[in-house]
């Protein structure tokens, strides 16, 4: 039986005005992150997002990159390698725009704050990006859990098993950031979480053995982001 850590377990909300349970935003009530789907047909939630503005980003170091999964289908993913050979990565999760260059550009961002890590952005959309808020809210209702799950264990036999891993994500890659970090297990050493939905199931929740930093907050600060992740991978 795993040794109970909860108290690492640590969300901590910068702004108390995130919590209020009115606002219509996908982290205002702790659930399943297969309450997504269930989001995709509330009109409110899906009008409070702005259609991206167009971006093009052509990587400097960064490359998508394939490898296979269980359920025998290729899995896509973005991956910028450390500035020396590390076993170090931090796993980085879309939000439900899906893997667009504003992801590939903060992976970058990510590999110049932590030269001494591998950066991996996961596609769980298979392929599909959303130019409006119409086409997101219609692909994050399409993923399906099973095809999920099988792209974060596909990813994981990729990295071996001597990778030591953090996750973060925001809003839908919030919500898979928590139970990417659950099935890495013990090689997880950390899971940060913008506004997604976390694990409610208590039997669950006792399992964890690694620090999780949740962030619900109207604005929030990049030195905190870099100081979980530098302590956590120390």
């Amino acid at each position: 039986m795993k040794k109970n850590v909860f108290p690492a377990l640590i969300f901590v909300c910068i702004s108390m005005q995130a919590m209020n349970l009115t606002a219509q935003s996908c982290c205002s009530k702790p659930q399943s992150t297969q309450a997504f789907a269930m989001l995709t047909h509330d009109d409110k939630f899906v009008a409070a997002h702005l259609d991206p503005v167009p971006f093009n980003f052509t990587p400097e170091s960064g490359k998508m990159v394939k490898f296979e999964t269980k359920d025998g289908k290729a899995a896509n993913a973005f991956s910028v390698p450390a500035q020396q050979e590390s076993k170090k990565y931090l796993i980085v999760i879309h939000e439900w725009w899906g893997l667009n260059d504003y992801i590939k550009k903060q992976c970058e961002i990510y590999a110049k704050d932590f030269p001494d890590m591998n950066i991996l952005a996961l596609d769980l959309y298979d392929g599909a990006v959303a130019k409006n808020k119409e086409e997101a809210s219609k692909f994050m209702g399409e993923a399906k859990e099973e095809r999920v799950r099988a792209i974060i264990t596909g990813m994981q036999a990729y990295l071996g098993n001597e990778a030591q891993c953090m996750t973060i994500g925001w809003c839908f890659g919030g919500g898979w950031s928590m139970q990417t970090a659950m099935m890495l297990d013990k090689q997880c050493k950390g899971c940060i979480i913008y506004y997604g939905m976390p694990e409610k199931d208590k039997e669950k929740l006792m399992t964890i053995n690694f620090p999780i930093l949740g962030i619900f907050a109207q604005r929030t600060h990049g030195f905190l982001l870099k100081f979980i992740i530098i302590f956590a991978m120390r």
